[in-house]
């Protein structure tokens, strides 16, 4: 199983980006197997919503601390660490 989930600059999964993605993998018993967090700074901070900030609490300094890659390198690096795992999320709909 891996647990995902998401931060991103707004409420709207359709309409806002991605800044960070943790993922917990576990077997289906829940021992624990692995675990990830990937930073990333938002390409269009202009359109970040004061509410979802108020959620993730992000800033760029502390998304530098943190460790930043890029969208792309995130994404190529989630799709190798969830190879034949079960995808699951407390809010499926918006972590998808």
């Amino acid at each position: 199983m891996a647990f995902t989930d998401i931060e991103t600059t707004g409420l709207d999964p359709l309409e806002t980006e991605i800044l960070a993605v943790h993922i917990t993998v576990t077997e289906h018993d829940g021992t624990f197997l692995r675990e990830q967090t990937w930073y990333m700074h938002p390409r269009w901070p202009d359109k970040i919503e004061p509410m979802a900030i108020q959620v993730n609490g992000y800033t760029k300094e502390l998304w530098d601390e943190k460790g930043v890659v890029t969208h792309e390198v995130a994404m190529r690096e989630i799709a190798a660490f969830t190879v034949d795992v079960i995808f699951a999320a407390h809010n499926v709909s918006f972590d998808w």
